[in-house]
């Protein structure tokens, strides 16, 4: 509401003032009740002829439209149209290719619109007749790219509506890889994972079995790379089997490995694998700054001296990876108070587990009696099957530190569980590797690319990275606000694995057919469309309900109530 029109209503105001004065001061008293009801009638009239005065009203029926998505109920659209026999209906695409735009409001039935759809409609409004949630997976999530010995998490939520269990599969390369079970009746989250042990593109399925029947069956996309190649330093208070293996294994995974073994006070056994020799007697800032991680045993560590326990925690804080393995109570150092260690009950001789952070289940190497207590800061990275911790870690400045007090890793292998081994020192290292800047980034946006559809891709590069996906090239257009950000959009052509090839690199992702992962995109289109609705200010209702504008009150109603307002007063007074 402007200025002007608070002037009009207070000048209306005190007018009601002046007239209800004058109509009292009167001493004539017959008719005063009428005489000031006529005086109301004529101001207020007065003051809405300088007002913009508007009301609400439903659309005409034949000035909207009905648009059919994917999973309309056909007698549902049917029982509306009884009542709106004159409303067309029509599908997206037929909407939008006949450039019918001068509807003033649309009912959706069906699962709704995507956002790019709902961009087309040029903000004209909605009432969305949705459907109830179908069965089956309505939202998924899982890492796409792996790097070797990662772990696959898939999580999501599952509508069971059916009065039976639903058993969900995670099938990969013909085996049955894990298992859960969704209860009937309920909309339930779960979580299936795995560890891909194979190398490359793989396509992983989840099936979703009633009984015998089949209820569901999706694809689960997977392209595992090689581990980032890391450098890394390992300090030990003598040679031993732990060491011998570890180094052993980070070289067979393309890590650059050098070790110093105390031999005896000053004397070092040193061994360099994959990385030129150099000089690593005296522990500096610059000796550290060319590695990733720093592997050492406590006891070798409290033997530094203070320079080189100081430059160590100032590299750490730099963002270097720090692994402290233990098998007594720490030394006073930086990280001791974040990592308090006690020694607990030694358990008898049983087969014992132990639990990743990421869900992974490893069976204990060996007896164990030392552990830690978990601190504000810390996160438990392995714990046994009493939840007490055995491997915690922390971030430090940019850098991340680790305290383990699995001393005997090595019996994996010599046992033949090379697949614990590897498990355990891959997650125990990427949770403290230091991050490896990427000079090309991509994300992209919807998280299933469909075929036919739009595909929004965003790539971060200091300088147009030129992507190229099947022998074609996309074309971006650099962020205004954001340089180094650079936008580009795709429509695949065909279902399957999908190639961008950039300046130094090369990217995989998948193609989704429409009639993979169908409710997770109705689920999705659901949402999109609800927020659509309550954008607009409409409302969502049944059928029969139109749709709201704000139409102006006609002049003429207020001409005509200040002339019969004004003409009684006149009246009264000369009759009077």
């Amino acid at each position: 509401m402007g200025g002007w029109q608070y002037i009009f209503i207070i000048s209306g105001l005190v007018l009601q003032v002046v007239t209800y004065v004058q109509q009292y001061r009167r001493r004539n008293k017959r008719n005063l009740v009428l005489r000031l009801i006529a005086s109301v009638m004529a101001v207020i009239s007065l003051t809405c002829l300088a007002l913009n005065i508007t009301y609400t009203r439903a659309t005409p029926a034949e000035n909207a439209a009905i648009i059919l998505t994917e999973g309309y109920n056909t007698d549902s659209v049917n029982a509306f149209k009884t009542s709106h026999t004159k409303m067309p209906a029509y599908s997206f695409d037929e909407y939008i290719a006949s450039g019918l735009n001068n509807y003033a409001g649309l009912h959706v039935f069906g699962s709704g619109l995507s956002a790019d759809e709902l961009q087309q409609l040029n903000n004209t409004p909605v009432i969305f007749h949705n459907q109830p949630v179908a069965m089956g997976t309505i939202s998924v999530n899982w890492q796409q790219t792996l790097q070797t010995g990662e772990q696959l998490r898939i999580q999501g939520s599952f509508n069971n509506t059916t009065n039976a269990p639903v058993k969900l599969q995670l099938n990969g390369l013909n085996t049955l890889l894990d298992s859960t079970t969704i209860k009937p009746n309920s909309l339930s989250n779960f979580e299936l994972t795995a560890t891909p042990k194979q190398s490359g593109r793989a396509v992983y399925n989840i099936t979703a079995l009633a009984g015998d029947n089949t209820i569901e069956e999706e694809f689960v996309p997977v392209d595992v790379t090689p581990a980032d190649s890391i450098k890394v330093l390992i300090l030990a208070a003598s040679p031993d089997f732990e060491n011998r293996f570890l180094k052993t294994w980070l070289a067979e995974n393309n890590c650059e490995v050098v070790v110093r073994s105390t031999t005896s006070k000053g004397k070092f056994d040193k061994s360099f694998t994959n990385t030129a020799t150099t000089n690593i007697d005296q522990i500096t800032t610059q000796t550290l700054a060319t590695f990733d991680v720093l592997i050492s045993d406590a006891a070798e560590f409290a033997s530094l001296s203070r320079d080189e326990q100081n430059a160590v925690q100032a590299t750490v804080e730099s963002g270097m990876g720090l692994i402290i393995k233990t098998d007594t109570t720490l030394s006073s150092s930086f990280y001791t108070s974040l990592f308090p260690v006690y020694s607990g009950q030694v358990k008898p001789q049983q087969s014992s587990t132990l639990r990743l952070a990421g869900g992974a289940i490893l069976t204990e190497p060996a007896e164990q009696s030392l552990f830690i207590h978990e601190q504000p800061g810390t996160q438990a990275l392995v714990t046994d099957s009493s939840a007490q911790v055995l491997v915690g870690s922390t971030v430090y400045g940019s850098g991340k530190v680790a305290v383990t007090t699995l001393n005997n890793t090595y019996s994996w292998m010599l046992t033949g569980n090379k697949h614990n081994y590897h498990t355990y020192w891959s997650a125990l290292l990427s949770r403290v590797v230091k991050n490896k800047n990427s000079n090309q980034n991509m994300c992209f946006y919807p998280a299933f690319a469909r075929v036919n559809q739009p595909l929004h891709l965003t790539f971060s590069a200091n300088t147009n990275p030129y992507p190229v996906i099947n022998g074609s090239p996309l074309y971006l257009s650099q962020q205004v606000n954001l340089p180094f950000k650079w936008d580009g959009v795709y429509w695949p052509t065909q279902a399957g694995w999908q190639t961008i090839k950039l300046q130094n690199d090369s990217i995989n992702f998948y193609t989704y057919t429409n009639s993979d992962w169908k409710q997770v995109t109705a689920f999705a289109n659901t949402a999109a469309t609800n927020q659509y609705v309550v954008a607009q200010q409409t409302i969502s209702s049944g059928s029969g309900v139109a749709l709201k504008e704000e139409v102006p009150v006609p002049k003429v109603y207020f001409v005509v109530v200040l002339l019969v307002g004004c003409t009684f007063l006149w009246v009264e007074r000369k009759f009077s």
